[in-house]
């Protein structure tokens, strides 16, 4: 069977069944080459192999390609009724790199540096108060706007949150007359253009873009009370084992200040004096 045909056979299900353009795009970054490389299915075990591993790509951009390239052959596989030739390649490994957040003092500053600039204001306070997702920002629209709860769609499908009345007023202010949406045509790439420059211009030493946003509402969230539920809920998780990876950093912070502050703890650093 001619691979490009079962592959655009796939994306048209795939888009019919209202999968978002940026998860396409993914696709087609991972999937395309392989087609391009084995023009018939089924294919080997070794041309799965070969195409995952004979070349110079990171860890990272294997274990990327090989995520999505696994989805399209079990689709293949279950669809047609063939052996799926990726179930015995080794699936990459991926060293897990520490979520970094802004700390408290970090949002002050990042804060005061985005205080003049009234839109770029309201995209990070947003993204700072609510947790959600770049494409879900985009998509809020202006008759949300009369209650503290904002409908927004993402991948993970529509949901409510709960958002700050100062945060949602600020959003009624900068929303234009002539658009359905707070954010007009604005898209993703702008707003990691804003939220990036702010966070290089302060000096943040981890990465810069949105989701640094994401992290941090998370964290602190969980480290000041709310319970992983609503949090899940909240980010549009769809396990609560997402959530998990913040909750081991809020207990980390609790660790830390447990450390720095208990009476016992200082009387031994008397002591030891």
């Amino acid at each position: 069977m001619n691979s490009q045909e079962l592959y655009q056979e796939f994306i048209n299900k795939r888009r019919n069944s209202g999968l978002s353009p940026r998860t396409i795009e993914a696709y087609n970054y991972s999937i395309l080459p392989f087609v391009g490389s084995c023009a018939e299915l089924p294919c080997t075990e070794t041309n799965v192999e070969s195409y995952i591993y004979d070349n110079s790509w990171s860890q990272a951009k294997r274990a990327f390609v090989y995520r999505h390239l696994r989805v399209f052959l079990r689709w293949y596989s279950r669809h047609y009724k063939q052996d799926n030739p990726i179930l015995d390649v080794l699936k990459p490994r991926t060293k897990l790199e520490p979520v970094r957040y802004l700390t408290k003092e970090e949002i002050i500053r990042l804060y005061q540096k985005v205080y003049p600039n009234k839109k770029h204001r309201a995209i990070i306070l947003t993204l700072l108060d609510t947790g959600i997702r770049v494409g879900e920002l985009l998509s809020i629209k202006i008759c949300n706007l009369d209650h503290d709860i904002l409908q927004v769609t993402g991948k993970s499908g529509p949901r409510t949150v709960a958002i700050s009345p100062s945060v949602n007023q600020l959003l009624k202010e900068i929303a234009p007359t002539n658009s359905g949406k707070v954010f007009g045509n604005m898209d993703r790439h702008t707003v990691y253009r804003i939220v990036s420059g702010y966070l290089e211009d302060m000096g943040f030493d981890g990465k810069r873009g949105p989701h640094t946003l994401r992290h941090t509402f998370a964290v602190h969230a969980l480290r000041n009370g709310m319970d992983i539920i609503s949090v899940s809920q909240t980010m549009g998780h769809k396990t609560i084992a997402m959530t998990q990876q913040y909750l081991r950093l809020a207990q980390g912070d609790i660790t830390e200040s447990h450390q720095k502050y208990s009476p016992l703890n200082l009387l031994f650093a008397e002591v030891q004096e």
